[in-house]
Parts: C-alpha cells; structure tokens; sequence
C-alpha cells in the first residue's frame, strides 16, 4: 500500500502594520484590475483562506471577520469532519469524509484524489498556496499548486509571500490564493487583504472565503467530538453573493470546495468535488434544504448530527446524545432519557459508515 502523502521528508514517489499594507498594495496592483465579475462571469480571482483554530462565534468579537459577513453570506452552522488539522483540511481539500481520503497523523490520501487546487489548475487558475502549518508538510498538500510555500509564518511573512506571487501574475490571469495560518492571525493579515483588494478595484472581481480547519478548546467541558471542536466559521463575500444573509442549515466543511468550484467553472455538473453539496444557491440568498446528516471522526468516535440537530457520539462503548437547537454547549446528555433515539442514531451512523468503508481510497499497489 503507498500513500502520494507522506510527510515530505520520506517522500519516494511524486504525483502529477504600514509596511504590511504597502506590501500588500504593491502585490493587490500588480494582479491589475479587468473585467467585472458580476452575476455569470466567472470570478478573477478566488481567495480561500483557513485560519486554524477558528471557533464559529469568533465572528462576534473581530471586527474584521464581522465586516466580512455583513459583506457577504455567513454560514451558522458549519461542522468539520475532524478535530485533527491533517484530516479536517483533507476533507476541505477533497470534498471526501475521514474514513474515504483516510488522511490522519503523518499519513495523507492516497494516490489518485482530485484536490481543490488541481480542480482549480484545470479550470484555468494559476493557483498559489501558503501553507503555515507544518503538519500540512506533505506531497498531497502541494498537488496542484503552480507555486506553494509550506513553514510557519511570523507576522508579515504571508504579506511577503503575497507581493512574491503577485510579481509571478500575468495581467489579466485568473487566480486561486490559498491562504492557511493560525487565528491568531486573522485581524492583521485578513484586514489588509480586505482593504487593499477594496482599494485596487478588485474587490467586485474576487470571491473571498474565510473558514477553519476546526475549533478550539475553550472550556474543561470541551473535547472529543464537542462542537466546540467541530464548529467552524464560514464567511464568503464576492460577486453574486447576498450581503448580510445568514444560513441557518447544517452544513459540512467538506461542501466548500464543490461551492468555489461551482462558482470558478459556472457549471455545475462537472464542479463536484467528491461528495461535497455546492452551497452557492444560498450565497445567492435562495433557501437551502437541509442536507444529509452531517459526520465528523476522531480517535475511535464518531459523531452524527441530524439536520434538526440531534447529535450523537459513539464509540469507546459510549453513548451521548444531545439536542443542538435548545442546548448548542452540550451541558444535557439526554442518551438515557431517549434511548430510542440512540439506537436510531447509531443504525444510522453504521449504514453511513458501511458505505464509506466500501468506498474508501486505500488500494494496493
């Protein structure tokens, strides 16, 4: 069995402030001002940015993360499909569930999964990533890039590497950013490329959306496959999009890259990524129905959240069980007041599970 996606070093086989700010308006002129974006034309440029960490109420007390979804469409409840960096943005990347990309610890996924970056390569994006996370040191995370940094980053190192692509850009070419850094972050880095791209004129040309790869701990009640962990902001402002809307459907983090592309090609059928669901009806202001339940792994358990928001988690021999829409910070474990509702829950999982199992990507070589 081999992996494209082990960490670099054991990599054997290849697959396919003010200065702040100017730095920033140097990069944001050189990628030049072009046609609008509006209504069916494609977007210039596409800005995915992951700020690891990121709790879903973090939005409330940035005023950054609040102006970008008074701008733009704000997604309540979103859920990661891992409290783990490598298999949450695995998920991102693939549009796949844990138990089908089987990324986790040092391993990646297997040879032969489109990515968001490839998926965007194709469609005609140069696409450039910064990666500041060093657990994302992998082959699997550098698919698809026409050019990716992957090392921590200090303040203004992102700024940095920013002016660097731009000096790369041709005029007029479209362009995939993918922006990855720690939430402390988020204020001086994602402010200055909010106000420069209003600045340049590009801010009608470009789609920006902001999520995370999973939550935080907050609280000693926090942990295993608490929402706290799970939970993730998704912020999306550009061409097309309803500002001030609020969707209030459960979501995946998995769906977002099937969105973006759906938006970058403009046309649907061939934009899915794995099993991802396009959100874009929504960022348009359209009700969304309720999606399938959504699932997230970890260490042994498993979480499934209905879209009325009964949530439970299985594993390690047990139960817990809880109502998200009248007890969102999971205090009433209410496993053996309804243990119907248990059972239920638990044969529904399995069956989801039996599927996934079958359609995994782990093949010998």
């Amino acid at each position: 069995m081999r992996f494209a996606c082990e960490r670099s070093v054991r990599y054997t086989r290849g697959v396919p402030g003010s200065r702040t700010r100017g730095a920033l308006a140097l990069a944001l002129l050189a990628l030049g001002c072009v046609e609008a974006g509006l209504g069916d034309e494609r977007p210039r440029g596409v800005v995915l940015i992951v700020a690891e960490g990121l709790r879903a109420d973090d939005h409330v007390a940035s005023p950054v993360l609040a102006r970008l979804a008074a701008e733009g469409v704000r997604f309540e409840s979103v859920q990661s499909q891992s409290p783990s960096t490598v298999s949450a943005v695995a998920s991102l990347w693939t549009g796949l569930y844990p138990r089908r990309h089987l990324a986790a610890g040092e391993r990646g996924f297997a040879d032969g999964i489109p990515t968001l970056p490839e998926r965007m390569q194709a469609a005609g994006y140069r696409t450039h990533g910064r990666i500041a996370s060093t657990a994302l040191d992998m082959e699997c995370f550098r698919r698809g890039f026409d050019r990716v940094e992957v090392a921590p980053a200090g303040p203004g190192d992102v700024v940095a590497w920013v002016q660097r692509t731009a000096d790369q850009l041709g005029s007029g070419e479209r362009f995939f950013l993918y922006l990855h850094f720690a939430h402390a972050q988020v204020e001086e880095e994602v402010g200055a490329v909010l106000r420069l791209l209003s600045e340049r004129g590009l801010e009608d040309l470009t789609l920006v959306a902001l999520t995370s790869d999973h939550g935080r701990e907050i609280g000693p009640g926090d942990g295993d496959l608490s929402q706290a962990l799970l939970a993730v902001p998704l912020l999306i402002r550009g061409p097309g999009v309803r500002p001030g809307h609020v969707v209030r459907a459960r979501m995946r983090l998995m769906d977002v890259g099937t969105t973006l592309l759906e938006i970058a090609m403009r046309e649907k059928s061939p934009a899915y990524l794995g099993s991802g669901r396009s959100l874009v009806p929504a960022l348009r202001g359209e009700p969304l129905e309720n999606p399938d339940p959504v699932l997230s792994e970890s260490a042994g358990l498993a979480a499934i959240v209905t879209p009325e928001g009964m949530k439970l988690v299985h594993g390690a021999g047990v139960d817990r069980l809880f109502d998200l829409a009248t007890d969102p910070d999971e205090t009433r474990d209410l496993a053996s007041t309804q243990p119907d509702v248990v059972e239920r829950l638990t044969a529904e999982l399995e069956a989801w599970f039996e599927v996934l199992d079958a359609n995994a990507f782990d093949t010998d070589e």
